[in-house]
């Protein structure tokens, strides 16, 4: 019985240990906003693109990823590759 539950911890322990894959891109804004401020622009972006149709905007074919797109530059965010410091 003892070797079933090293088993089971050692499975329950290596699912603990994957990672999720990096970001390949984030937002950059030349007004030096602070997180706070980033997450309420990102929220209002995402809540606004999805509306009803309940697209994802992570979905970079989706209508609703060319409007978060277009919401975010319209708040002064462009999105730049990962290989760059994060200010946020």
């Amino acid at each position: 019985m003892k070797p079933m539950i090293y088993l089971v911890l050692a499975i329950g322990l290596a699912g603990c240990a994957t990672q999720q894959p990096a970001a390949t891109h984030h937002w950059v804004s030349a007004d030096q906003v602070t997180s706070p401020e980033y997450q309420v622009d990102n929220n209002y972006c995402s809540r606004v693109s999805t509306g009803s149709s309940g697209q994802s905007v992570f979905e970079t074919n989706s209508e609703a990823y060319g409007a978060y797109v277009a919401c975010m530059n319209e708040r002064g965010y462009q999105l730049t590759a990962s290989n760059t410091e994060r200010p946020y």
